[in-house]
């Protein structure tokens, strides 16, 4: 009688899921997939005298979107801070929540480095991408240091 009870039940619990890292596919996923295009606002601050100031620069983002809503391309910054560009990793949510890692332009005085790696929350609403990122950088040279950089991502798409 045991057995009777035990095999059946071993084969429901069997067929109940497992460790599937990925979950379910999400369905309520928007599609963000696209090239957008705006400004970042960079605000700094140097840490030993409280120093700081802002400025923009022009951007764009381009993304890929799996069903599972994983995020790949990639960013490219432009005037008036010096060119670069960073790949983006990244996971869009329901209702079009982000994050994804990705680089942030860099002064186009001083020493400051560009930040690489860093994280970026936000939203995707109506083909508009708003995400903010902070990081901590060493800036080389005299009187310089660390410093905080917060990055303010604001892009649109057209299609």
């Amino acid at each position: 009688m045991k057995r009777a009870i035990v095999l059946p039940l071993l084969a429901v619990l069997a067929g109940c899921g497992g460790d599937d890292a990925t979950g379910p596919t999400p369905t309520n996923l928007p599609s963000v997939a696209g090239t957008y295009s705006g400004n970042w606002l960079v605000q700094f601050r140097r840490h030993h005298d409280g120093y700081g100031g802002s400025f923009y620069c022009y951007g764009t983002v381009t993304l890929a979107q799996s069903a599972t809503g994983a995020l790949t391309g990639f960013v490219v910054v432009g005037p008036s801070c010096p060119a670069q560009s960073f790949d983006l990793t990244g996971r869009v949510g329901e209702g079009g929540a982000l994050t994804f890692t990705t680089g942030g332009p860099r002064p186009d005085v001083g020493q400051c480095p560009s930040a690489v790696g860093a994280t970026y929350t936000g939203v995707v609403v109506d083909r508009q991408l708003s995400a903010r990122a902070s990081v901590e950088l060493l800036c080389p040279g005299p009187g310089e240091g660390m410093h905080t950089f917060d990055y303010i991502l604001n892009v649109w798409s057209s299609s």
